[in-house]
């Protein structure tokens, strides 16, 4: 039983929380910056028992807008400038705010996964809009960075509702795995109060109606679509070709309004990093100092975790802990991080610790401090990072023999036979030939 109100997705879910309260209310109201299908789905059955739920999600476009004045490093006034207009669209702006966040649910539906579950979950969905049992409305005006979960209970009921404030956004992330800060709030008064917010801005000339868009986009996408001959042709080739189309139309379209500014060179080696990462599921980026290598890595955590849904972990020397930190606030990356000091104490148990157990992806900075085998660091980390995606980042992966390379490999490469393009196929047997003379480690590392 909780002591307290408080749900980081840590201690408590907030999924678990959301999906309890449903369960008690006959009707409810959601305010959230982003709306995605992928995150009503887990809440689906108590949903369709509910009488009504309202859904204010805020406008895309005006968020998008204001972010890339601050990517810029515009200063505050002409950020405020921007932000007072968007207080005051006029009906062409409100249009074409309706018809930005159409396409952002356009793109969330062709994003998720094409399963029984999520056809089901679809078909619900527009089966409730049809039903008028869900009603869904775009706060136009600025920026709704506000997330409110208000619930009602029915008549005889000894409270009102109740409510969960904070920052999870209405997405699977923001429900289950993205490290947020929500709480709950109790009591008949704060019920009123939180009913009474919702309800002026839903109310507002501010908002716009959304259902008819959204049931455009349900009818339109795969799991409503009747499917042709030509359908399952492509879906073949799809299927054939995933893993170089994936990588390849996923940076195009999420690139410029989610990534660091990179140049030419450094967008090459996120495309290539990204390649060898899906194919041997480690990669080296070694560039010499001043390359960028920090924003390399920044731009590769952020696309594996908005098309993968990967949850990282950042282990550095303490003296970048701070900047990984800025970096990863600044371009919104939900990571933890470790210094290479806690890791040579060996007091954290990272294979069965709740905070460190499910992520799947490790980005280890100055990566040649891990290149002796016989150390305590290099024998708690190793184990970790059995089947897990390994950035390797270092301006000097060799610094003594080739062995250091090698024993980096060796982190996240277990085995010795592999399926890197390398003769032999089996690394202590390649390095060896390089020690010998007869093999050139450029062959391994392209």
């Amino acid at each position: 039983m909780s002591t307290h109100d408080i749900i980081d997705n840590r201690e408590e879910v907030l999924l678990e929380h959301v999906r309890s309260l449903l369960h008690d209310s006959v009707s409810a109201k959601f305010a959230v910056g982003y709306f995605f299908t992928s995150g009503l789905a887990p809440l689906m059955d108590e949903v369709q028992n509910l009488n009504e739920l309202k859904i204010l999600i805020g406008n895309i476009s005006s968020k998008r807008t204001i972010e890339q004045l601050a990517e810029a490093h515009m200063n505050l006034v002409t950020a405020k400038q921007e932000f007072n207009k968007q207080l005051f669209l006029n009906p062409s702006k409100r249009k074409l705010a309706v018809s930005e966040t159409k396409e952002g649910i356009k793109t969330s539906l062709s994003l998720i996964d094409q399963t029984d579950d999520n056809e089901q979950m679809i078909r619900v969905l527009r089966e409730l809009i049809e039903k008028n049992k869900i009603k869904i409305r775009i706060y136009t005006s600025g920026r709704l960075h506000s997330k409110a979960y208000i619930f009602d209970y029915p008549e005889g009921h000894h409270d009102k509702g109740n409510a969960i404030i904070g920052s999870s956004n209405l997405s699977l992330g923001g429900l289950l795995d993205n490290t947020e800060l929500n709480a709950l709030i109790p009591g008949i008064g704060n019920h009123e109060k939180l009913t009474e917010w919702f309800n002026s801005l839903w109310d507002s000339k501010n908002s716009a109606e959304f259902n008819a868009e959204l049931m455009e986009e349900l009818k339109n996408s795969w799991a409503l679509n009747e499917v042709r001959p030509y359908d399952v042709y492509i879906k073949t080739l799809y299927h054939l070709l995933k893993d170089r189309l994936e990588i390849e139309a996923a940076e195009e379209l999420l690139w410029e309004a989610t990534m660091p500014p990179l140049t030419t060179f450094q967008i090459v080696a996120v495309k290539q990093a990204l390649q060898i990462l899906n194919d041997y599921g480690g990669v080296f980026v070694a560039d010499v100092v001043g390359t960028g290598k920090t924003y390399i890595g920044t731009a590769l955590l952020k696309h594996l975790q908005m098309v993968h849904g990967d949850r990282p972990l950042i282990i550095c020397p303490k003296s970048l802990e701070d900047t990984w930190k800025d970096f990863c606030r600044e371009y919104e990356i939900q990571t933890e991080f470790l210094t290479f000091g806690k890791i040579s104490q060996g007091t954290i148990d990272l294979i069965n610790d709740p905070i460190y157990r499910n992520l799947n992806t490790v980005l280890i900075d100055e990566s040649h401090n891990f290149r002796y085998p016989n150390t305590n660091r290099y024998k708690n980390l190793q184990p970790y990072l059995y089947g897990k995606k390994t950035i390797l980042i270092t301006a000097t992966p060799r610094n003594n023999t080739h062995e250091d390379i090698y024993h980096q490999i060796k982190l996240f490469h277990h085995d010795e036979e592999t399926t890197i393009p390398i003769d032999p196929s089996n690394l202590k047997r390649f390095f060896k030939e390089v020690e010998n003379g007869n093999k050139r480690i450029q062959e391994l590392l392209r």
